[in-house]
């Protein structure tokens, strides 16, 4: 079976199904479940559990609420997964991961609860019966917070991090019209991560939603965590950690990033201070002291992120950094920076063009005379369809915000940031994917 039949089966368009896409379908994508690649296996897996327990019951609605095919498909989905399981011992830990999403809520929640629980029991090589706890307690439904809250933080506790950070998950939100006392359970976690972390990201990831119930301030209760645990957050967590809530969460704020920087967080402090993909008011002294840290990964990365946004070269930059090249004047008007990226056995050139005077712009005509000289259009292709543009739409710029996106069918890409209606232009970035190869 050729790979690449796989990854054209795994863009089918589910939502747009009918019921005889649905008989063709499940069969051929069934069969990917014994090959040898496990990505493939997790791919496959991943398609199969959003097609049965998301996307086929919402494309073909039945008069009983669809509730005897779903529970039909889903019968005929366990089966070929435990079959697959017996070849491949990853598999039915593929579909537990996918249980996170999907499979909550009738007509499947029952015969899954089964099916899990006895899973449980059986414990069948290559499954862990903590990652079947941990779903169980993720999938249960909450009838009575007064009843579950109890067995969730004591389950805080586990020995298993896996389950405590389901627990931790649903104790942010139980589902019921109960309200818990918020700061009492705050604190609670807080201290628990400071003892043993791995449970305040994924209580984060939930309890996020309720954000306008919430009287602290997440970003002072996370670096409060981060500043007194004495170790870092397990790997294989369900959830995301707080250290990556905090990169998302602190990416508007210098001060919290000198905060993390100076306590020596610094590939926290350098992820949140390149978060954004443009300039943020205040972060420039930020990303300049990164950039002078002994640590070449952190140093050289904010060098990048300097050149590639804030029209700055580092100065360090000069001579330790053959993949940062700065043409000031390169015309009259334009400064180019020309950043080489490499990678196993590839490469791609990034040029940033900005106008050489602070706060002018390029005009249409002049940015795309710039453009023609960097990559000409004999070089770069016919402009194609982008691959952020809705499937059938015709090759077109993508509008985002204030960019404008162009993909070649070269596969090179263009950047317009600046004013679309207007036709004025801040900044030009010109990413040669593809032409590596001509």
């Amino acid at each position: 079976m050729a790979a690449n039949d796989f990854w054209k089966l795994r863009e089918a368009p589910l939502h747009e199904f009918q019921e005889a896409d649905w008989e063709a379908y499940y069969p051929a994508m069934a069969r990917w479940l014994a090959h040898d690649d496990a990505d493939i296996r997790e791919a496959c897996v991943e398609r199969l559990a959003m097609a049965v327990l998301s996307a086929e019951v919402r494309t073909l609605p039945r008069d009983d609420g669809g509730t005897e095919s779903a529970r039909h498909r889903l019968s005929w989905l366990l089966e070929v997964l435990v079959r697959a399981h017996a070849k491949h011992t990853d598999v039915l830990g593929f579909f537990l991961d996918n249980l996170r999403y999907h499979g909550d809520k009738e007509p499947f929640l029952t015969p899954l609860l089964d099916w899990l629980r006895a899973l449980h029991r059986e414990r069948p090589f290559g499954i862990s019966p903590e990652h079947v706890e941990g779903i169980l307690v993720l999938i249960t439904p909450c009838d009575d917070w007064d009843t579950q809250a109890p067995h969730w933080i004591a389950l805080l506790d586990h020995p298993s991090d896996y389950v405590r950070a389901c627990a931790a998950y649903r104790l942010a939100n139980c589902g019921t019209d109960t309200t818990p006392d918020t700061d009492t359970l705050f604190a609670l976690i807080q201290r628990k991560e400071i003892e043993r972390p791995g449970i305040a990201g994924p209580f984060w990831t939930n309890a996020q939603y309720r954000a306008d119930e919430i009287s602290i301030d997440p970003a002072e209760w996370m670096l409060g965590i981060l500043e007194q645990r004495q170790t870092d957050e397990p790997a294989g967590l369900p959830f995301c950690g707080i250290d990556f809530h905090l990169h998302e969460w602190c990416s508007n704020s210098p001060q919290l990033v000198e905060r993390m920087r100076r306590g020596g967080h610094l590939a926290l402090a350098l992820e949140t201070a390149t978060e954004t993909r443009g300039v943020v008011q205040g972060m420039l002294p930020q990303l300049l002291a990164l950039g002078d840290e002994d640590d070449p990964r952190i140093a050289h990365a904010a060098w990048w992120h300097l050149a590639l946004y804030y029209h700055t070269l580092h100065p360090r930059a000069h001579a330790d950094e053959p993949g940062i090249r700065h043409f000031p004047l390169w015309q009259p008007d334009a400064d180019m920076f020309v950043l080489h990226e490499v990678w196993d056995d590839k490469w791609r050139n990034v040029m940033v063009l900005y106008p050489a005077r602070e706060g002018e712009e390029f005009d249409d005509v002049r940015a795309w005379a710039l453009i023609d000289m960097v990559l000409p259009p004999e070089i770069r292709g016919a402009l194609a369809h982008h691959f952020l543009s809705a499937h059938d739409a015709p090759p077109a710029p993508f509008r985002l915000g204030d960019d404008l996106l162009f993909e070649f069918e070269t596969g090179a890409l263009l950047k317009m940031e600046g004013d679309p209606d207007q036709r004025r232009w801040r900044r030009l970035e010109i990413v040669g994917r593809g032409i590596q190869e001509q």
